[in-house]
């Protein structure tokens, strides 16, 4: 269904809808991160390791536009509280205080594993898909668990 609204489309999916693409977007990250971490340090920095990692990459930014921008949830996490009503106010601030539990928790156990295989310092791959994470975790968990958005 598609809802006019502010002069912009937004488009209201089911929750199923929503959770395949939330599925969608962390699966193509993490797979990302993997390809990445493998292969640029090595030297198999060859054509279709390229082909690869772009492939991934247009899956991941079409995936984060057709759910996150196009059903308007970037736009409503990044709202400023004062244009929120009380409801929209209690699911932002229990998804942002869930999202920030799940995200110490993430980075420590990443910090931990590096420290284990003696990895080293977490590389701009690592830190740019965890800045990437803490943008959308907020929204993935309104939309994971909420029956309308």
């Amino acid at each position: 269904m598609i809802i006019q609204k502010n002069n912009k489309m937004k488009r209201n999916i089911s929750i199923q809808n929503r959770r395949l693409w939330i599925l969608i977007n962390s699966f193509a990250l993490i797979i990302l991160v993997i390809v990445a971490e493998l292969f640029i340090n090595t030297s198999l920095l060859e054509g279709w390791f390229w082909i690869l990692f772009l492939i991934i990459l247009i899956v991941l930014l079409v995936s984060f536009k057709m759910f996150y921008v196009d059903t308007g949830l970037w736009k409503h996490i990044h709202k400023k509280s004062k244009y929120l009503d009380e409801r929209e106010a209690m699911v932002l601030t229990k998804a942002v205080r869930l999202s920030y539990t799940i995200f110490v928790v993430t980075v420590m156990l990443i910090i931990y594993a590096f420290a284990v295989i003696e990895k080293g310092p977490i590389d701009v791959v690592i830190a740019g898909s965890l800045i990437y994470i803490a943008h959308i975790l907020p929204a993935a968990i309104i939309a994971w668990s909420e029956k309308e958005i």
